[in-house]
């Protein structure tokens, strides 16, 4: 309930503050941020009584769901993929090598493998690229192993196997190689965190994506991956670093639009999407995971990290689910998986 509640606040305050790149605007107030934010925690956990209450009250003023929503900003697309392949030119092939080769069972583990692979070496000796891979995965070891703050160039080349004089030749400066070390390690968890999964159960689809990102942001190691957000150096330095924050959250736009749509399209949720929408999944998971990251501190579920997915998902539902969908939930027995799942790591 706590999560529920407070989980739609703390995600809306990291978007004001920037934290997922430009500050989050509502559409009307804050205010009516409150209300909608409100209205969902009643619509989950408001008793019969609460609900007649509601009705004979002249409280019209506080339905939170007639509200307008918070539209994502349209973006130019062309121009957006050629900035990614710009800041983050690893991430593209990352997104093919999922899609080719068998699914890794976790983010650590597609981290190491592809960081191992970027490190052999080419038999085309003046393969530039090869090169540059090669430091730059070192480098990302380093880091997600250790924090940025291990980094030192001399160790990086002879791991990467080149000279320190081509190390520096290819990043001039300290500055160059945390970027790239920093943008690969970015590219390899926004692989992970936006691939999509086929599935023709949606509860399924969406407690995977909710316990990805549970999974990603409560491995320690990737507090290390992460850690070159804390990092403060000349204006330039911050900008760049403020660019990739902007990169993040408008392919998170993107992704969530994408996800939104196909369940908009088939009929499953009410609305066409929104930052409500995005902030509604999303809020339950920012309270656990806020405090593991800021402050260390592991609030873990009684059960596991799928069942409370699962949980996540199931109010998602409750609150933007049409007809149609509780109708397909029941006909097709769609919390069987969740039985089965259960049954399977018992």
């Amino acid at each position: 309930m706590f999560t529920r509640l407070v989980g739609d606040i703390e995600v809306r305050t990291r978007s004001w503050y920037g934290d997922l790149g430009k500050p989050y605007q509502p559409a009307t107030s804050w205010y009516h941020e409150a209300v909608k934010i409100v209205e969902e925690f009643y619509l989950v956990y408001g008793t019969a009584k609460f609900r007649s209450v509601r009705q004979q009250s002249n409280i019209a003023f506080l339905d939170g769901g007639s509200l307008e929503k918070t539209p994502i900003q349209e973006i130019d697309e062309p121009n957006f993929y050629g900035s990614i392949e710009s800041h983050l030119p690893f991430l593209k092939d990352l997104e093919n090598s999922l899609r080719v080769n068998p699914t890794p069972a976790s983010a650590h583990e597609l981290m190491m493998l592809e960081l191992q692979r970027m490190l052999t070496k080419s038999p085309n000796r003046l393969d530039v690229t090869n090169r540059r891979g090669r430091i730059v995965a070192s480098a990302t070891i380093v880091i997600y192993t250790q924090g940025f703050q291990k980094l030192r160039m001399a160790s990086i080349a002879k791991q990467a196997g080149v000279s320190t004089a081509t190390l520096y030749r290819l990043y001039p400066t300290n500055w160059d190689l945390y970027q790239a070390a920093y943008g690969l390690g970015v590219s390899i968890y926004l692989a992970w965190l936006e691939r999509d999964i086929q599935a023709a159960n949606p509860l399924v689809e969406f407690t995977h994506y909710a316990s990805v990102f549970f999974e990603v942001f409560f491995d320690v190691q990737s507090k290390n991956a992460w850690s070159l957000d804390q990092l403060r150096g000349e204006p330039s330095e911050i900008v760049q670093m403020q660019r990739f924050s902007e990169i993040k959250v408008q392919l998170e736009g993107l992704t969530w639009q994408k996800r939104f749509a196909k369940l908009y399209a088939e009929g499953y949720i009410k609305e066409p999407t929104s930052w409500d929408l995005i902030h509604t999944f999303q809020g339950p998971t920012a309270i656990p995971i806020g405090l593991f990251m800021r402050e260390g501190v592991a609030a873990l579920p009684k059960s596991s990290w799928f069942k409370e997915s699962w949980r996540i998902t199931d109010e998602f539902f409750k609150i933007h689910g049409t007809p149609q969908f509780h109708a397909m939930r029941k006909k097709m027995n769609w919390d069987g998986e969740l039985e089965a799942h259960l049954a399977k790591t018992a």
